[in-house]
């Protein structure tokens, strides 16, 4: 399941009036919408992702839930279901609570995060945490005002529409999921036409690569040392909505391609 995660894994100003709009153009329209990311590994199906996102202007709701499906459902059952919510803050946006609960075929763990809207890290919650001689601990300083798995979505689409906006090639930020610190790099690698399905979206390609920073294991050390593909995301140039990600590993390939739910168009009963 560490592909899932791998695929699973991934988005500040003169005058009143001049900083008011570098506000605005610094940031992509908010999204409201649900789907799923049906996740292939050399297209056999391998998981599936649903996503609820609630944005507004200052604040985020966001909800995922991931569950093993296909064959990798036969040798390990996953599903995972992660809350979080959050405001946008002098730092971006900033956590405010996340929570995950992950159900594996011999038990439950359960992760729980807690910032102040300062960026301040009042809570770290583990339902199984780890020795810290196996798994030395991160720094709390390290961690104040880092995106977690709750917000990183918002945090990388600002940062796309940013780079895009402005010209800029490259961006990076920092990702913490309670346990590890990654610095993650994302290069505009171009634009092309994407098709899901047979329908092309006009899209921007992003590749993503990692540095491992702070609450890895020796042996994530070595594994990450011995080298990772690149991960790329297609996120669509009309609303800068992540639509398909792709990583090539020798073995095989690993994709997601979004499906968004469509809106009830029935008429209410009377």
């Amino acid at each position: 399941m560490r592909l899932i995660g791998v695929a699973v894994m991934g988005l500040l100003f003169f005058a009143q009036f001049q900083a008011h709009a570098a506000e605005e153009a610094a940031h992509p329209e908010p999204l409201n919408l649900r789907g799923t990311y049906q996740v292939y590994f050399g297209g056999v199906p391998m998981a599936k992702v649903w996503m609820a996102i609630e944005e507004k202007p200052e604040t985020y709701q966001f909800t995922s839930a991931i569950k093993s499906k296909g064959i990798v459902r036969m040798f390990k059952r996953v599903k995972s279901i992660n809350t979080s919510n959050g405001i946008r803050a002098a730092s971006g946006w900033q956590t405010l609570r996340m929570s995950i609960k992950s159900e594996y075929s011999d038990g439950v763990k359960e992760t729980r995060l807690i910032y102040g809207e300062d960026g301040e890290l009042t809570e770290r919650s583990l339902s199984e945490d780890d020795d810290p001689a196996y798994r030395p601990p991160v720094d709390k300083a390290l961690v104040r005002a880092v995106p977690t798995y709750g917000n990183a979505f918002f945090v990388l689409r600002d940062l796309i529409y940013q780079s895009v906006q402005r010209g800029e090639k490259t961006f990076k930020t920092d990702v913490y999921d309670a346990k590890r610190l990654t610095r993650v790099t994302g290069v505009v690698d171009g634009e092309q036409n994407y098709q899901i399905k047979g329908a092309y979206t006009p899209v921007y390609r992003i590749r993503f690569s990692r540095e491992l920073i702070a609450g890895f294991t020796e042996k994530e050390k070595k594994r990450y040392a011995e080298g990772e593909p690149p991960l790329y995301l297609y996120v669509s140039r009309n609303n800068f909505m992540p639509i398909a990600l792709e990583i090539q590993f020798a073995f095989g390939s690993i994709k997601a391609y979004w499906e968004e739910e469509k809106a009830d168009l029935k008429k209410p009963a009377n």
